[in-house]
């Protein structure tokens, strides 16, 4: 229920984790119980779904759209800026 956060002074490690996470998701703007969708809402992203050829699913798409998580970000080196830019 918390995004981790490892780091390291060199890619090749050795890495370190930040103990206990860096953000507890009851921390966060986040949902922390999953909210209710229609079972037509369902059946619209299951046909979504099919429709784009997406992967299999290890559990059903109503537990796919509500679980409350915290994704890790998406980062990026801008060297011609020189910083780092995180997507979330």
């Amino acid at each position: 229920r918390y995004i981790r956060l490892a780091y390291a002074d060199d890619l090749e490690g050795p890495w370190q984790i930040h103990p206990p996470g860096s953000l507890q998701i009851s921390d966060s703007q986040f949902l922390t119980e999953p909210p209710e969708i229609s079972d037509e809402e369902v059946e619209r992203m299951t046909a979504v779904r099919r429709r784009n050829g997406a992967a299999a699913l290890s559990h059903d798409v109503r537990t796919e759209a509500t679980t409350p998580h915290i994704a890790s970000p998406d980062v990026h080196v801008d060297e011609a800026n020189r910083r780092i830019v995180m997507y979330f």
